[in-house]
């Protein structure tokens, strides 16, 4: 069958005319193209919600784990202000049970910490570091605090004032006492090493 001759117009007019199923192929390819976007968009809105919702989860958990923390914090306190407030209650307790001491019981302690010194003085570098020394230099502190102490006692306590007689009169006194005290050791002492001799014979 012979092809009919076109003329110039004609020709034009079907060249000029858009071929349409080359249109619906390109709609379709569109479409197709905007529709995988819009279903990748919906995945990663998707992915995006799930994001947001565990790391809310997240900081809803780590808000609980602060708030149990500040809770066992507040306990700790609470806890420590009870054992501070018990152990005050038991010093209390303890300082109202206990009588004070009188000066006898302490100067024993006193007594132990200066035999423990001489024993130190004599076991030094000085040759004139002895116990009779140090025994010595004892005595005559002891002297002058107790002169001191009833210089101090007398000005608190009685209502006159203390004369010299006053003042000598204790001093001789405390010193007759002393001496006395002495002289029942050295007694005591001479004795005892007397039955001791006789024993060994």
């Amino acid at each position: 069958m012979a092809k009919k001759i076109l003329s110039f117009e004609e020709y034009s007019k079907k060249v000029d005319a858009p071929d349409v199923s080359e249109e619906t192929k390109d709609e379709e390819i569109v479409t197709t193209e905007v529709e995988d976007e819009e279903i990748e968009d919906e995945e990663i809105e998707d992915e995006e919600i799930e994001d947001e919702e565990i790391e809310d989860e997240e900081d809803e958990s780590d808000d609980e784990d602060e708030e149990d923390e500040e809770d066992e914090s507040d306990d700790e306190d609470e806890e420590d202000e009870e054992d501070e407030s018990e152990d005050e209650d038991d010093e209390d307790g303890e300082d109202e049970d206990e009588t004070p001491r009188s000066v006898a019981e302490m100067l024993k302690e006193v007594y132990e910490a200066a035999h423990n010194e001489a024993k130190s003085y004599e076991g030094d570098d000085y040759q004139e570091h002895t116990v009779e020394s140090y025994m010595k230099e004892m005595a005559a502190l002891n002297a002058g605090m107790m002169a001191e102490m009833y210089e101090a006692s007398c000005n608190e306590v009685k209502e006159e004032e203390m004369t010299v007689e006053m003042y000598e009169a204790a001093c001789n006194s405390m010193k007759e006492a002393y001496a006395k005290k002495m002289d029942e050791m050295m007694e005591a002492y001479s004795s005892d090493s007397n039955l001791d001799s006789e024993k060994d014979i």
